[in-house]
Parts: structure tokens; sequence; C-alpha cells
């Protein structure tokens, strides 16, 4: 909510938002919304017996490789700013 309030609320600059959560789309954002891919062998080894290590495996790869898609429509958006937060959409919504 405060994301939204902060960053949705106010006109005085444009959001762009780049995320590997499809719940994204659940939503209805007044912005651009890219979502991209995970790292596709380490997305089958989480559903497998090998899933702890698949998950140390993501932290230590995917934060260090920036997706050629979010790169190229970062460069195409031409932030002044980049904010980034951890979590998921859902995870601040009740079921």
């Amino acid at each position: 909510m405060a994301f939204y309030r902060h960053f949705f609320e106010r006109k005085d600059f444009e959001v762009f938002v780049a995320t590997n959560d499809p719940n994204v789309l659940k939503y209805h954002l007044p912005c651009e919304v890219l979502v991209f891919n995970r790292i596709q062998f380490l997305q089958r080894l989480t559903r497998t017996r090998f899933f702890r290590i698949a998950h140390s495996l993501q932290h230590l790869l995917e934060g260090e490789c920036i997706p050629l898609e979010v790169r190229a429509n970062a460069a195409r958006f031409r932030p002044d700013l980049i904010f980034t937060i951890a979590g998921s959409w859902g995870s601040c919504t009740r079921h």
C-alpha cells in the first residue's frame, strides 16, 4: 500500500515496474509493467528434491545478473532513479 501511495498517487514522475512475479498482472497498475522469466533450469530444479540447492543458486546467480530484457527496457525508459524492493506482489494481499 505504501509503495502505491508513494509512487502511483503522485504525478511528479513516471514509474516502470520490472518483476519476475506474474501476480503483478492481477493488478491494474497505472504504469508500464514487464514480467521477465527467471533462469529456466533453476526454475525446474526448485520443483525437485534439490529445491534447497536451487533456491540458494537462484540468490547467487540471479542477484548478479540483470536479464537482457530488463536492461533493454530500462535503457528505453531512461530512469533517473532505480528503486528495488524485496518480496513479491502477492505478499501483502489477504487470501
